[in-house]
């Protein structure tokens, strides 16, 4: 839960409304994320801990402990499959 990460380089991320947009510039691919994982996307961006992330979410949404823990770190090992996150500490 102490490890930080940060999107790949070859990510560009924008935040429209209500979801952030995501390309990834070598495949040419678009990804979004709403709602919560849309969240964990920019507290990843501020280079936040996991624990830090699991902290927020738990603060801002209406949600049990282990859910969220087990839903953020569904959401980050799916990111890093996806080479669009790596592990930054």
């Amino acid at each position: 839960m102490d490890t930080k990460f940060s999107a790949s380089e070859q990510i560009l991320s924008s935040d429209i409304g209500d979801e952030m947009v995501m390309m990834d510039i070598n495949l040419g691919k678009y990804f979004s994320l709403k709602g919560p994982s849309g969240r964990v996307w920019e507290l990843i961006g501020n280079g936040t801990t996991v624990q830090a992330i699991f902290d927020v979410l738990l603060e801002e949404y209406d949600v049990e402990a282990e859910q969220c823990q087990q839903e953020l770190l569904a959401l980050l090992k799916d990111l890093h499959d996806a080479e669009m996150i790596v592990a930054a500490g």
